[in-house]
Parts: C-alpha cells; structure tokens; sequence
C-alpha cells in the first residue's frame, strides 16, 4: 500500500494512540506543506497587475514601433485619425453639445487619416531631409520651427477650417471665405503653443514619432479650432 494509505490505518486504528508506532511524516508532507503555506507571506495581487501591466502596455509600444518602421504611412495615418476622435470629443466636452458626436468623429477621423497624417508625414521628412546636414545645435533646432511655423502652420490651419466646413455641408467657396475669415485668430492661438511644442519636438523626438507627438499636442489644438470654426457658423445661421 502506499505511504498516505498506511498513515491513514494508523491515524483511524486503536494504534494511532500509540505515538511509539506512528510512522513519522516525511519533510513538506501533509501538515508540514499547509504549515509551510500558511506561514509563507501572501503575494501582493496590486503589485503584481501593475508589473504585468507594465510589461504588456511595453509590449504593445514595442510593436506600434515595429509598426511605424514596416507602415510608417499607414500607422501615423491611422493613429492621426483615432487621435481625431479624441479632439472631437474634447471639443465636444468644452461645448456640452452632443447631438451628432458620430458624425463629428467621423468628419475628424477623415481630416486626421486622410489630411494631417499624410501632409506632416511628408512635410516632416522633407524638413529632415533639408537640414539633414546642418549641425545638431539648438540654433538649428530655432531655425527649423522657424521655417516651419511661418510656411506650413498657417496654411494648415487654413486647409483644415476650410475642409472641416465642406465636410459640415458647406459649400466650397463659401467654406475657403469662412476660413479665411478665421485665420488671424486661430494663427494667435497657434504661435502661442506651437513654436515652444516645435521646439520640444525638433529638439528631442525622433523623426518617426514627430507625426504621432504633433498628434497629440492637436488633440488641444485642433479641438479650439473646431470650436472657432462651429461658432462662427452658428452666427452666420
């Protein structure tokens, strides 16, 4: 019979009062484990989810890296557009207005994946291309937001209060005059956040992630400009 079978007969027999004759129990068995177990420290559940989490919110950085090296077209376009989403519903949360929030999101999805995304992932390679050869000096660094604020800020901020309107139902001409109508203002609130986030941008993020940060920081940004742009069609309604 085995080992636990004979420590049972013992335990239930008129020998199992005989201590003389119980067979001893071999080391980490039966009460020994519970023992064991009972005084070994419970392991700590809150710190072991956060580690877990960590490794698994590592992981999916390290593929939407991988992502922006096999796709980089594809992947900024994608993200510009969900990031889209997210301005909408910002502007959204500022205004309290929430009729329509599909159609909004949807409008600013497109403008993100079809418009932004693919213009600054162009336009931020030929920058790289261009100064390509100029010392990394933060001299350069002023010189590159320079360029880029004075150039392609205002006409996009143009081309995307015209487009926002042409995708609201309005008709072009009238959406280009609208725009242009817009652009000192949102150009003052652009030169008051974008040459500092530019800086911050050129200065210390890689070429691959300047599309996906300037996304971010447009979440902000872009969610003033949808606001400005819905204003002034309520007035002229």
């Amino acid at each position: 019979s085995s080992p636990g079978g004979r420590a049972a007969f013992f335990h239930h027999s008129p020998l199992g009062s005989l201590g003389a004759m119980e067979p001893p129990k071999a080391k980490g068995a039966g009460e020994g484990d519970a023992g064991a177990v009972a005084r070994r420290p419970a392991p700590k559940g809150g710190s072991c989810n956060i580690v877990a989490q960590a490794r698994r919110l590592a992981k999916m950085w390290d593929e939407y890296l991988e992502l922006l090296e096999q796709q980089p077209l594809q992947t900024k376009s994608i993200t510009a557009g969900l990031l889209g989403i997210v301005a909408e519903i910002v502007s959204r949360m500022v205004t309290e207005e929430w009729s329509d929030v599909h159609v909004g999101c949807l409008r600013n999805f497109l403008l993100g994946s079809l418009f932004r995304a693919p213009m600054l992932h162009f336009w931020t390679g030929y920058l790289s291309r261009a100064y390509a050869t100029y010392p990394k000096t933060w001299a350069t660094t002023l010189r590159k937001v320079a360029f880029h604020e004075l150039t392609y800020d205002p006409w996009f901020a143009f081309m995307y209060m015209a487009l926002l309107r042409v995708l609201s139902g309005s008709r072009v001409k009238e959406a280009f005059a609208l725009a242009r109508r817009e652009l000192p203002a949102a150009m003052r609130t652009q030169w008051s956040v974008w040459p500092m986030v530019q800086c911050l941008n050129f200065g210390f993020v890689p070429d691959k992630l300047q599309v996906g940060f300037v996304n971010l920081v447009s979440i902000f940004t872009n969610a003033f400009l949808t606001l400005l742009s819905r204003n002034a069609r309520l007035r002229d309604i």
